[in-house]
C-alpha cells in the first residue's frame, strides 16, 4: 500500500502560493496540535502509463483523466510525546471508456492493492493508512527536529521538504486545526 501512496504523490504537484516567513523547528512543542495537509491534482492515463502507451491502450482505455485527492492528518501531544497520522487518497477516474466495465475492471486490477476500498458508482478507488497513537523517544523526536520541518511566523502552518514522504512527494505546508 505504501507504494500506491508514494504513487499519489507523485502524480501530484504542489504549488499552495504562500507568502510566509519560515524558521526551521527547534522544539517538539512548536509542533503541538492537529495538522492537516489536503490537495487535489489531476492527470491522465496516459501520462501515467508515460513510453508504455501505445495505439491498443488508447483504443482499450481513451482518454481517462485521474483526479488524486490526499488528505494527511498527523496530531503530536508535545507533553506526553504521543503522535498519530492519517493519510486518506482517493483516486477518482473519468471519461474516456470508464463507463465499460471491463475497463473499469482493469483499472481496478492495476491500481487496486490490498487494503483499496471502491467505489463502482463514481469510479473511484480509496487507500487510508493509518498510524499511532504512538509514544515519541528521543531519537524519534531528535530525528523530527533535523528533519528540515519549517514552522511560519505566525504558527498556524508547518512546511514538510521534498522528498520528506519518499522519493518524489512535494514540499507539503500543513495548517493548524
Amino acid at each position: 500500500m505504501a507504494l500506491t501512496l508514494v504513487l499519489g504523490l507523485a502524480l501530484i504537484g504542489c504549488n499552495n502560493g504562500t507568502t510566509n516567513t519560515w524558521s526551521v523547528i527547534t522544539n517538539i512543542n512548536q509542533l503541538d496540535g492537529t495538522w492537516t495537509f489536503t490537495l487535489t491534482e489531476s492527470t491522465t492515463l496516459q501520462q501515467e502509463f508515460g513510453e508504455y502507451w501505445d495505439a491498443d491502450l488508447q483504443a482499450f482505455f481513451g482518454n481517462i483523466t485521474i483526479t488524486a485527492s490526499i488528505t494527511m492528518t498527523f496530531t503530536i501531544n508535545a507533553t506526553t510525546k504521543v503522535a498519530s497520522e492519517t493519510m486518506t487518497m482517493t483516486l477518482t477516474f473519468s471519461g474516456g471508456n470508464i463507463a465499460t466495465q471491463s475497463v473499469w475492471d482493469e483499472i481496478k486490477d492495476e491500481f487496486g492493492e490490498d487494503g483499496a476500498t471502491f467505489n463502482d458508482q463514481q469510479k473511484s478507488i480509496t487507500w487510508t493508512e493509518s498510524e499511532g497513537p504512538a509514544v515519541m523517544d528521543d531519537d524519534e523526536i531528535e530525528e523530527v527536529l533535523n528533519s528540515g520541518i519549517q514552522i511560519s511566523g505566525n504558527g498556524k502552518q508547518i512546511k514538510f521538504p521534498a522528498g520528506m514522504f519518499g522519493y518524489q512527494s512535494p514540499e507539503m505546508i500543513f495548517t493548524k486545526q
